[in-house]
Order: C-alpha cells, then sequence, then structure tokens
C-alpha cells in the first residue's frame, strides 16, 4: 500500500516517510546504527549486521549455481546466530 493510498484509505496523513537510497547492500549495515552501546554490545551489533548482509547478498546472488539454497539459509550464521558467540559480554 503506498503513503497516498494509506492516506485515503484511513484519512490519516503519514508524518514520516524514510527513504534510504543505497549505492551497494553493504550501505545496510550502516543506517540507523545505535552508538550509544557499550563496546561489547556496538561490536556485537555491527558482526550481526555483517552477517545480515552476507545472507542477503547470497541469496540475492542472480546465478542460481551460485545463490544459496533455503537448507544453506537456515544454517547461515545470521540465522544460527553463532557469530554472536565471539561476544558472551553483550546483551544482544
Amino acid at each position: 500500500q503506498t503513503t497516498e493510498e494509506h492516506e485515503k484509505e484511513t484519512g490519516l496523513k503519514s508524518k514520516e516517510a524514510r527513504k534510504y537510497i543505497f549505492s551497494c547492500l553493504d550501505d545496510i549495515a550502516h543506517v540507523n546504527l545505535v552508538l550509544s552501546l557499550d563496546s561489547s554490545d556496538l561490536q556485537a551489533e555491527k558482526a550481526d549486521r555483517r552477517e545480515f548482509v552476507s545472507l542477503l547478498k547470497s541469496m540475492l546472488l542472480i546465478s542460481a549455481e551460485d545463490r544459496t539454497n533455503p537448507s544453506s539459509v537456515l544454517n547461515h550464521p545470521f540465522l544460527a546466530m553463532t557469530h554472536l558467540l565471539d561476544y558472551p559480554h553483550s546483551n544482544l
């Protein structure tokens, strides 16, 4: 549903419309990064974002031979959360 359709349907005007324009998928990892986190949490958050981008890239490969398959997705560090084991003192 577009913003205009939502406004027409509900009669409410949207207060904010966020638009992000990225030059590459890696830029996603830097959006709204909370810098006020303590060091351990910040490092864990950055690692989590790196793994998310890695997963996204592997799912969006054009070549079907190179693209990740569903079972591999389930074992990816982002979903398995194994990358966070390196940050045992993090609250994430």
